[in-house]
This record gives C-alpha cells, sequence and structure tokens, in this order.
C-alpha cells in the first residue's frame, strides 16, 4: 500500500480531523503526533481523523495515548480504536456489513437491521462519520479491505477455537465444520453459506439448526448440500431466509417465520412451508403444494422458477410486501386476489405463470 507524502497526509487529516483545511490553533501541537501515529496510509488518515474529529484535548491526548502503544505496522488495532468507540448497536452493524452485506443497498439492509432492533439510520450515519464505511454507486453499503477483515477477525475473536460459539459465520471451512458436525450453539445470530466451486458436498442432518435459536441471518450464496430426512428446526428469530435453490421440499412445522423481513427461496423444491406459516386468526385449506403467508413484516418475497408452487394464498396480513417475484412458478394456477390490494407493493413479476 502506497502512503502519503507529509503534507498530503496533513491535508487528507485535516480534511477528516476538523472539517476544514487548516487545523485548529489549540490542536497545533497534537496534529504532528496525530499524524505520525496514523502513518501515512489515507484509510488510516480518514479513520484515526473522524476518531477525533469534534473531540476536546482531552479526549484526543487519550486516544493518541492508544494509537502510541500500537506497533507501527499494525494498521488492524489503529483502525479497530475507532470500533471500540462506538455503542453496541453500530458495533453490530458495523460487524453485519463486514461479515453479511458489504455492497447491499443501503435501503435493504436498513430494513434487516431496523427488523433486528439495531437503530441502523443512527448507526449507519455514524459509521460513515467515522469512514467505516461508505456509501457507493447505486446507494451501496461499501467497506475497505482493511475494515472488512478486522470486522472479520473481531467476530473470531469471539471463539478463536471453537467457530460454533461465535456470533456470525461466514468462512467455509468454518461453516462446513460447524453444521456437518453439528456443532452449532445459541451463540449463532449469523450464517452466510458461500461454498468455493468444487468444494465437496456438505451433509446436513434434520437437527442441524436445533441448537441456533437466535439465528437471525440465513444467506446461502452456493452450496451443494444434502439432507438427511427431512429439516426439523428453523430459528423464528430469522430475519433473512435468502436460500436459493434450496433441495428442501419442506419447511419445518414449527416455524412461523413471523419476524422474517426478507423470504428468497427462488428455484427450490419446495412445496409447502408447513402449517406454522398459516394464520392464527383465520383458517385456511392448505394445499400441498401452496404457500400461505401471514408475515406482517414481509418486504421481500422471491419465489421465482419454484416449478411445484401451485397456489399463492390470502396475502392480505403481508401489509409491508414491497416485492413479490414469482416469475418461472410454471405450476402455478392461483394467486389470491389480496394480491392486488397490498398498498406498498411496487414490484411485482410473474412472467412464464400459468395463472
Amino acid at each position: 500500500m502506497k502512503e502519503m507524502d507529509h503534507d498530503e497526509a496533513l491535508q487528507l487529516f485535516t480534511q477528516h480531523a476538523f472539517k476544514s483545511d487548516k487545523p485548529i490553533d489549540d490542536f497545533e501541537d497534537l496534529k504532528e503526533d496525530a499524524l505520525h501515529y496514523a502513518g501515512g496510509l489515507p484509510l488510516t488518515l480518514k479513520v484515526v481523523g473522524s476518531n477525533l474529529y469534534g473531540e476536546n484535548r482531552k479526549y484526543w491526548k487519550s486516544a493518541l495515548e492508544k494509537y502510541k502503544r500500537i506497533p507501527e505496522e499494525n494498521i488492524q488495532e489503529k483502525l479497530k480504536i475507532s470500533y471500540d468507540g462506538l455503542d453496541d448497536f453500530t458495533k453490530k452493524i458495523f460487524l453485519d456489513i463486514a461479515c453479511f452485506f458489504k455492497g447491499d443497498e443501503k435501503e435493504y439492509v436498513t430494513k434487516i437491521l431496523g427488523g433486528c432492533g439495531f437503530f441502523p439510520d443512527d448507526g449507519i450515519k455514524k459509521l460513515i462519520d467515522k469512514c467505516l464505511i461508505t456509501i457507493g454507486e447505486y446507494d451501496r453499503l461499501m467497506m475497505h479491505d482493511l475494515l472488512e477483515d478486522m470486522g472479520k477477525e473481531i467476530v473470531r475473536q469471539d471463539s478463536p477455537e471453537e467457530p460454533g460459539k461465535r456470533s456470525r459465520l461466514y468462512f467455509h471451512e468454518d461453516v462446513h465444520e460447524v453444521l456437518e458436525k453439528d456443532k452449532g450453539t445459541k451463540h449463532i445470530e449469523g450464517i452466510l453459506i458461500n461454498l468455493p466451486w468444487g468444494h465437496r458436498k456438505i451433509r446436513l442432518g434434520s437437527e442441524v439448526f436445533a441448537k441456533l435459536e437466535r439465528l437471525k441471518i440465513l444467506i446461502v450464496r452456493r452450496c451443494d448440500e444434502s439432507f438427511c430426512g427431512r429439516l426439523n428446526y428453523l430459528s423464528n428469530e430469522l430475519r433473512v431466509l435468502d436460500w436459493p435453490n434450496c433441495s428442501l421440499e419442506f419447511l419445518p412445522t414449527s416455524f412461523h417465520g413471523e419476524k422474517l423481513i426478507v423470504f428468497d427461496i427462488s428455484g427450490s423444491n419446495i412445496r409447502d412451508l408447513g402449517r406454522g406459516l398459516q394464520s392464527k386468526a383465520s383458517i385456511f385449506i392448505f394445499n400441498i403444494m401452496s404457500i400461505c403467508l401471514t408475515f406482517k413484516n414481509l418486504t421481500n418475497i422471491d419465489f421465482r422458477d419454484c416449478g411445484d408452487l401451485t397456489n399463492i394464498s390470502d396475502l392480505s396480513s403481508c401489509s409491508n410486501l414491497e416485492k413479490l417475484i414469482l416469475y418461472g412458478c410454471k405450476s402455478l394456477v392461483e394467486i389470491h386476489d389480496s394480491v392486488g390490494f397490498l398498498d406498498k407493493l411496487v414490484e411485482l413479476r410473474w412472467k412464464d405463470v400459468p395463472a
């Protein structure tokens, strides 16, 4: 990584530490120490400067003492000081972006994190102000690779030797180890399954998720999985169930999914989502190859290319639904009239649907 010369570094640091082209006189004696500890890398200059912005001399001296104790080459530890100063909700937002949502649209992530109770409007603003994330093209949440690595290392340090006791799983070898050998625990709140091309099939038992009571995020990007029998448990804490091409024909009957915000099982073999998804206020005739949804928090539903679905039942209780994708559901013969009365629905796709 190329370092900046002194004048360039001073200009960049000043822009972030003082939101000005010139340092405040009262901090003239401290700025050179700050420059020295930040080093000449643009990322550290931005993050260190943003961490000091708006603070008094006492805070500067305390923070600079921390930077002083970090070896010059340990960039990650310098960056982590900014993370350590965040509140708990904002820390969780940072870690979720690092592990799961880097590159996703801000609005999409905000809905999910809001559903988790993390106050994302406030938290994302703080992360931007601290230069820990940026907003990229098409309003996507972006993060420097070094900051992504830092976030993932923070998660790894939760339990260096036992991945099943970490809050988030994202590295394919850890995911494979924990799921195939049933080493999951209640500590896991999010999983990304993204196995490399050519990776061997992952064999999952019917109780693979039974211990994951607090699981909020399940994202499957690439996975050649096979199940030994029927899946018996999914956490009702799930906010994201993003599992395209899922090999399951049925979801667990105990899965209610009332907290789901994003539901994507496109291209799957799903035939029946289980009685747990039926309305508690009404009784529906539940066809073996139909789906009956009553998720008040859902904003996105993607059933594209689910070839065994025949019926989309009453969606009137999905009052926040914005996107419903059904194209390629070649067995679909009935879509309930309630779809036409969803006030917030802005995207409906149903190409190649017999209904």
